[in-house]
């Protein structure tokens, strides 16, 4: 009988470990720490508590706290401080997922329970999937359509803007010769965005392209480019960096109606909180346009469409594996554009458009999800120095869930 008490005494005996910070501790008593352990660096913890445990999660850590194995132990509650808060008692056993970044700290000596904490999986999910492929495939249309829409038209020169830019050498041809368009053209464009909603970040990208005039207003082109998007859903964030080539057509239909269409093949390689690997992308757009002199006024109707395909292969984070995901994504809009024929009395020449944006999307991982929503979009252009300035505001949505504006001054200067 002296011995059962004694082994049952030697058990309650508690284990001094001198530890490095970020040790993980596995089936320990906590002992005093230097600094708030990490979530992934506390598992099965005994609470046999000399001094407080501090322990730092993120959003959506999942934390357990057991009841004692020792069945001369028992432990009803527990003293837990919650991201500064004042300590409060919590029923053992239980579990909860953090609701926010911060720490959680056990102050109360818990009779033998255990604490573990685990980290979820690093997973993109498939609506973010869905924005990221669909927003480099839009970027590079609208790129293109500043390059065609500059050869086409002779403008040539410099657009400068809080978040466009747009140079084209196309006027040093003008310039040199008027009797004659220029055989090859070269350009690069930088545009930028905001998203709010569902997902919420930025998007910048740069493209740089060549195209060669092919004779009856047929252009063939291809282009470089590389982009750049954060977005974050509330439980993480989300960077991708994509380089992409492509090449790139516009002919004419007939008589004031133009076709141009682009292809493109990408690489993008995703950081998911930390978690990276490198997807596949397949993307392209068309645009069909003509303009109607119509009085004071040029009414220009216009269809456009991007659609894209993404295949992000299977990978691992941190014990789980993440399945490899198939997301497809295709973006309509039917509107018209109203341009004023000549400039009014101040010289401004205004513009205004109104379109409807339909979308259809899929994803292994997330299932499917359509939208429609208008797009709106003024702006004026004026002359100013040698060159004129113009203005664009635009604004609508790219997802079910999340908006997009944009704001545009531009610089076009001959030279």
């Amino acid at each position: 009988m002296i011995n059962f008490f004694a082994n049952a005494a030697a058990r309650r005996v508690m284990v001094c470990v001198s530890m490095l910070l970020g040790t993980v501790l596995t089936g320990t008593t906590a002992q005093a720490q230097a600094a708030p352990l990490s979530c992934t660096a506390v598992t099965n913890v005994n609470l046999r508590l000399t001094t407080p445990l501090s322990i730092t999660v993120e959003t959506g850590d999942l934390v357990t706290i057991n009841p004692p194995t020792d069945p001369f132990d028992s432990a009803g509650t527990v003293g837990v401080s919650f991201y500064g808060a004042a300590s409060q008692s919590v029923n053992v056993p239980n579990s909860f997922a953090a609701i926010q970044n911060g720490t959680i700290i056990i102050s109360q000596e818990a009779g033998g329970a255990s604490i573990s904490c685990q980290r979820p999986a690093s997973s993109l999910d498939g609506i973010r999937a869905i924005f990221f492929m669909r927003s480099q495939a839009q970027q590079i249309q609208r790129s293109l359509l500043w390059s065609l829409r500059s050869r086409r038209a002779n403008q040539s020169g410099v657009s400068v803007s809080q978040n466009h830019l747009f140079v084209s050498t196309h006027g040093l041809d003008v310039s040199r010769s008027e009797l004659a368009a220029p055989e090859f053209n070269a350009w690069f464009d930088i545009q930028g965005r905001r998203f709010t909603g569902t997902g919420d970040g930025s998007d910048a990208s740069f493209t740089f392209g060549v195209d060669r005039d092919m004779g009856g207003d047929t252009l063939i082109g291809g282009y470089f480019s590389f982009g750049r998007m954060e977005l974050s859903n509330g439980t993480g964030q989300t960077t991708t960096r994509s380089p992409a080539i492509g090449a790139y057509v516009s002919t004419p239909l007939s008589d004031g109606v133009m076709l141009d269409a682009n292809l493109g093949f990408g690489r993008p390689r995703y950081d998911v909180n930390g978690d990276q690997f490198t997807a596949s992308r397949v993307f392209g757009g068309l645009t069909i346009s003509g303009d109607v002199p119509r009085g004071a006024a040029v009414w220009s109707p216009f269809f456009t469409l991007t659609a894209s395909r993404e295949v992000q292969p299977s990978y691992t984070s941190g014990a789980t594996t993440i399945a490899r995901n198939v997301a497809t994504s295709a973006v309509g809009s039917l509107g018209l554009r109203v341009d004023a024929a000549a400039p009014m009395a101040n010289g401004f020449l205004p513009y205004a458009s109104l379109a409807a944006d339909f979308g259809r999307s899929t994803s292994t991982a997330a299932g499917g999800e359509d939208f429609v929503a208008p797009r709106v979009a003024v702006g004026f252009t004026t002359d100013l120095g040698n060159g004129q300035l113009g203005f664009d505001l635009d604004a609508g949505k790219v997802g079910s869930g999340t908006r997009d504006v944009g704001v545009s001054l531009r610089y076009e200067m001959t030279f």
